[in-house]
């Protein structure tokens, strides 16, 4: 009989969680909200412009570190929607 219940240990636990997030969609985030990304390709959109920008994380040498990327795809389709959404507002207020 295998035994599969052992303890995880840490990157264990954040590689099962980076794997979750992987499968959803975009998280409105509030201000002043503490928010835990994954570890690879978490994605950081800002609300004005619809930029969105790939981040990894790593920790080295016991410091948290981070490296940044634009993500031009999702930008293009984030700005998509806010445009689309500008559109509809306007043809319902006039």
């Amino acid at each position: 009989m295998i035994d599969h219940t052992h303890d995880l240990n840490e990157e264990d636990e954040i590689a099962d969680r980076d794997a979750d997030r992987d499968q959803m969609k975009l998280e409105q985030a509030f201000p002043g909200q503490w928010i835990q990304p994954v570890r690879k390709n978490y994605k950081l959109c800002c609300c004005d412009c619809g930029l969105v920008h790939r981040l990894d994380f790593r920790l080295h040498k016991r410091r948290i570190q981070f490296r940044a990327y634009r993500d031009n795809r999702s930008t293009g389709q984030v700005r998509r929607h806010m445009d689309a959404d500008k559109r509809r507002d306007a043809d319902s207020s006039a």
